[in-house]
């Protein structure tokens, strides 16, 4: 998963939780996935919030290279199972 808010005015408004939370259902159910993780940088408030919020649990924090166009930085891995999704939202 990949979070951006682009527009400033448009942040802390709740839209990247409400829009995470509208996606999951369908990643789990047309891609039949088990489990989603995330791993934004660890510095970064407004996605480690988000994960936290829609129910993600936190893994933990370690030193990487997230991709071929990013920096060596810290990243907080965040992870939620199908199963605990299902009984989040039921």
């Amino acid at each position: 998963m990949h979070l951006h808010i682009w527009e400033s005015e448009i942040r802390k408004k709740g839209i990247g939780t409400a829009l995470v939370k509208m996606t999951l259902p369908y990643f789990f159910k047309n891609f039949k996935l088990k489990k989603l993780y995330c791993e934004p940088h660890a510095l970064n408030t407004a996605p480690n919030k988000t994960l936290e919020k829609t129910g993600f649990g936190f893994i933990k924090k370690y030193t990487t290279i997230p991709g071929w166009l990013n920096f060596e930085q810290e990243v907080n891995l965040w992870e939620l199972s199908e199963e605990k999704f299902k009984r989040i939202n039921d």
